[in-house]
């Protein structure tokens, strides 16, 4: 194994260890579900780790240990959402999209921890990252029909967004075309994870840079002219 991929094999785990990081070390008033993103960097953390320290000790198949993260992210990840979409969001038409969500969160869970244990099946994952998407979509639609200026947590919550979109985006091809690939590459497609990890830590990094609410915006002040 060359340098450069050494170094990107691991990127996975450090991104998300340096966001984590600097989430845990802020100081003053967190972002509305601040926990849900530091459990979310957490869970990189230690999944991934588990996942390099698991092929070390014990060749063999841990493919196990990246389903459970997937299961776990998307998990938190819908929570969060659920979360930020409330105040936006009708109560009753939110009732029924959080029972939508919850529904399908459950299939989605039972897709990835109960399909194939031999290796990464391409759908479920793909489609947990489809479902993250247009959550990060739904959002964002919601967020600019309702402006909130004086809501600080909103104008962070929006590049909060962006970071995870720009993950889950790029994850969605990588998952969809993975067994496709790792078929006729003859073991190339492997390089395909390379670019995750590369994703994931700037992911992580923005995610975590962008989780403090900055001051609130305020029109009268000479700074926002």
């Amino acid at each position: 194994m060359t340098i450069v991929k050494m170094i990107f094999s691991v990127l996975d785990v450090v991104g998300p260890l340096l966001g984590l990081l600097y989430c845990l070390l802020q100081q003053g008033e967190k972002v509305r579900g601040f926990y849900f993103l530091s459990g979310f960097l957490a869970v990189q953390v230690l999944f991934n780790g588990l996942a390099k320290v698991w092929m070390h000790l014990f060749p063999g198949n841990n493919i196990f240990l990246y389903k459970s993260n997937a299961a776990l992210s998307f998990l938190l990840l819908s929570a969060w959402f659920l979360q930020q979409l409330k105040p936006l969001i009708a109560a009753r038409r939110y009732q029924l999209y959080r029972m939508a969500t919850m529904v399908a969160m459950g299939i989605l869970v039972v897709l990835i921890l109960a399909e194939d244990r031999s290796g990464l099946n391409s759908l479920s994952f793909s489609l947990m990252a489809l479902a993250i998407c247009f959550f990060c979509l739904r959002y964002f639609a919601q967020a600019i029909q309702q402006p909130a200026a004086q809501d600080s947590d909103r104008r962070v919550l929006l590049p909060v967004t962006a970071s995870l979109f720009l993950y889950y985006s790029v994850c969605f091809f990588i998952f969809i075309l993975y067994k496709p690939l790792s078929k006729t590459l003859d073991g190339k497609a492997g390089n395909l994870w390379l670019f995750h990890n590369l994703i994931l830590f700037i992911a992580a990094i923005l995610l975590a840079f962008f989780s403090k609410p900055r001051r609130p915006w305020n029109p009268s002040s000479p700074s926002c002219s």
